[in-house]
């Protein structure tokens, strides 16, 4: 081997080596950072120079070390799990917080709740029928009934913000969705031009893989990964991004929740409108089954009005059929404005002594029989009392199955991460130990060139100069 291939293979070393520890330190650096994929040099052998001559003998010595190729340790498979894994968790957590906050808004059991305010509307009943006639257990009787009507109307107008909320909701993260997806095609086309140039573009591709993992847990999309660097996310089997092109989501569909049963919400290509998607998984899932006509919040309003208009229709059916200490028959306690839903359109017809009806048609003034009756009926079955037992209880249990769920996925989602991180994630311990090696490399290449460096000024400097 010549001098000059010597000093080939010193210098290329300390090349590799400083190539090395730069990579290594970019890794320690970005140690804490979750999205940051840990880099590795990969160092192969140059060839040899080729043999020429008629007679060409000897072994073919390498001529150093070429360390240009920078590979991310990261892990295609565990990304995807890690992808599949957010879309779940966004769907799941979506879901328990539209039921979370309908069991808010229904306050069961507590003394704001619907089931302690039809307990005093019935006990004022009672007491009314003990003091037919009175005007002070009726004065107590209407403001009790006046608490059930309040609350029935605030939990409708209520569950109706909520379906607003969701939708708003809905609407964000398609708008976020949008923006990731034309954020992700342009990295696409970054990484692709810089990957041809030659330039490490492992920073780029961490963005890359953060970019379609959010895009996972907002839309579900599928990330399908190309030769060139540029990655695919296919939504309901099509491309939202496809190479360097997005394409865009819109929201349609009812912007009220009394509208949704005739106009559903749903998510369609920007560019295709009328065509819904079919979604199974990510934030916006999770928001489409909540804002769905049979979702949890059109179905908590549908009960709801339900118990109001099995309320009314049980008080007003007794009450009409009794007399009032005047004597005046066939009145209505309850009314339900028309146009409107019954829950928020309840409200109170009688509003003294002589409008509410406490005995029997012809039975006098002192008779309280019906007023007695129509207490009974928050115990009678299938009464008003209850429809709203059965309402909290399915409430009750679909919350429940949410948040089991919502554990469930956010322990798998937690699992899918660290296997990632176990792969991509820096370790420091490993890193320093890189570090002392590649430290080591350069110092056993500069040595070299130290040394060639010397026996050169020997050979040029001094041959000849012995004896003189």
């Amino acid at each position: 081997m010549s001098t000059f291939g010597s000093l080939n293979i010193a210098y290329t070393g300390l090349v590799a080596a400083r190539r090395g520890l730069d990579v290594t330190g970019a890794n320690i650096v970005n140690a804490g950072s979750e999205t940051y994929t840990r880099q590795r040099v990969t160092a192969t052998a140059l060839d040899p120079l080729a043999r020429t001559g008629l007679l060409p003998t000897g072994t073919a010595l390498p001529q150093g070390v070429d360390a240009e190729t920078i590979v991310r340790l990261s892990d295609s498979l565990r990304d995807a799990r890690v992808g599949d894994a957010n879309g779940a968790l966004g769907t799941a957590t979506r879901q328990a917080q539209a039921l979370g906050a309908l069991e808010a808004l229904v306050a069961e059991p507590g003394d704001d709740g619907l089931g302690a305010a039809l307990d005093a509307f019935w006990t004022g009943w009672q007491d009314v029928a003990n003091q037919p006639g009175e005007a002070a257990p009726v004065s107590v009787l209407l403001s009790r009934a006046q608490a059930v009507v309040d609350r029935l109307g605030g939990m409708r107008t209520g569950a109706e913000a909520e379906w607003s909320d969701a939708r708003s909701a809905l609407e964000g993260v398609v708008r976020t969705a949008n923006t990731d997806a034309a954020s992700l095609a342009d990295l696409n086309e970054r990484i692709r031009t810089g990957s041809a140039a030659g330039a490490n573009v492992g920073t780029l591709l961490d963005e890359r893989d953060r970019l379609a993992g959010q895009l996972a847990g907002l839309i579900g999309g599928t990330v399908r990964h190309r030769e060139d660097g540029m990655v695919d996310v296919v939504v309901d089997g099509d491309a939202i991004v496809m190479g360097t092109t997005a394409r865009a989501l819109s929201v349609s569909g009812a912007a009220a929740l009394d509208a949704a049963a005739g106009s559903p919400v749903a998510l369609e290509w920007s560019h295709r409108p009328g065509i819904p998607l079919s979604m199974s998984r990510g934030e916006a899932a999770g928001l489409l089954s909540a804002l769905a006509p049979t979702g949890a919040l059109a179905s908590f309003a549908t009960a709801l009005d339900a118990v109001a208009s099995d309320l009314a229709a049980a008080v007003n059916t007794a009450h009409a059929a009794g007399a009032t200490p005047d004597g005046s028959t066939g009145l209505a306690f309850f009314a339900v404005a028309a146009g409107a839903p019954p829950a928020r359109g309840l409200s109170i017809l009688a509003t003294g002594v002589d409008q509410v009806a406490t005995g029997a048609v012809g039975a006098g003034a002192a008779d309280g029989s019906v007023a007695d009756a129509i207490s009974q009926l928050g115990s009678a079955p299938g009464g008003p009392d209850g429809a709203w037992s059965t309402l909290v209880a399915d409430l009750g249990a679909q919350s429940r199955s949410a948040l089991d769920r919502l554990e469930r996925t956010t322990a798998t989602a937690v699992m899918a991460v660290d296997a990632q991180r176990s792969q991509a994630g820096v370790s420091l311990d490993e890193e320093n130990i890189a570090l002392i090696g590649y430290q080591q490399s350069y110092q056993a290449a500069a040595r070299v060139l130290t040394t060639i460096d010397e026996m050169l000024d020997v050979l040029i400097n001094r041959t000849g100069v012995v004896g003189r």
